[in-house]
């Protein structure tokens, strides 16, 4: 008995190893960044911040540098399909509107609705996105990192393990309420159809923080709340009729 429970624990203890340490083929990460555990996503709090790529330089599962790679930006909370004046954001110094982009899932193709070898739509698409090319570079690499336990990370050329490319953003020109999200991926034509071919995790993507609410909108909310609640206290305070000596009822 003692023997089975050993080995039910190191099978746990290596399972919470992989979850924990496990560095993935393709992840993203944002330089002083912070991890957000309900959306399980590198998040941005600043309206300026660099985007980080990783690829796996070593390995069986290394990338092919001379294959292309694609960032996917989208737009968040999820909208659509009617383009509206949602503001604009600067990518390596290249202004894009919103208004301008594609609607619906990666990867980009004539299909709108969502279909076998799709990036998987994971609350954030359909939606207006972008998708922009690039190449990793065989000269760009750092050591190990797994960004969701260190989502600040900024690579520093050591090391050899994974390549990287880095890509400045500025969101303060987006309509207040909306943020971007990140994806990462590449794919392959298969059949006549584009495929994903690989992708970051979704535990290894990235993106904007979730607007907060003003201090004035919370605080409306609580006195509604309040008041919601001290009103259906009162419906359901008991009724009691009490006679008096005299013989008349009071009810309290």
């Amino acid at each position: 008995m003692r023997s089975v429970f050993k080995i039910v624990s190191l099978l746990a203890f290596s399972l919470v190893g992989v979850s924990a340490y496990g560095v993935p083929t393709l992840q993203l990460g944002i330089g002083g960044g912070e991890y957000d555990l309900l959306t399980e996503t590198v998040v941005s709090t600043d309206n300026l911040f660099t985007l980080f790529a990783y690829g796996k330089a070593t390995g069986g599962k290394a990338i092919d540098v001379t294959e292309s790679h694609y960032i996917s930006i989208a737009l968040t909370p999820q909208t659509g399909p009617v383009p509206e004046p949602f503001g604009s954001f600067q990518f390596n110094g290249t202004t894009y509107d919103v208004d301008n982009m594609d609607y619906g899932n990666p990867p980009f193709e004539a299909v709108l609705d969502h279909e076998p070898g799709d990036l998987a739509p994971h609350s954030v698409f359909n939606t207006f996105f972008l998708e922009l090319e690039f190449l990793f570079s065989a000269s760009m690499t750092t050591a190990t990192v797994n960004t969701q336990d260190s989502p600040d990370h900024v690579p520093t050329g050591l090391g050899g393990d994974l390549y990287y490319q880095s890509f400045d953003l500025d969101v303060s020109n987006l309509l207040p309420g909306f943020g971007l999200h990140f994806d990462l991926y590449n794919s392959e034509f298969i059949a006549g159809d584009v495929d994903i071919d690989n992708f970051a995790p979704f535990s290894h993507d990235a993106g904007t923080a979730e607007p907060v609410p003003e201090p004035t909108t919370i605080s409306l909310l609580a006195l509604s709340l309040l008041t919601i609640a001290g009103l259906a206290r009162r419906r359901r305070r008991p009724v009691v009729t009490v006679t008096g000596s005299t013989g008349s009822d009071a009810r309290l």
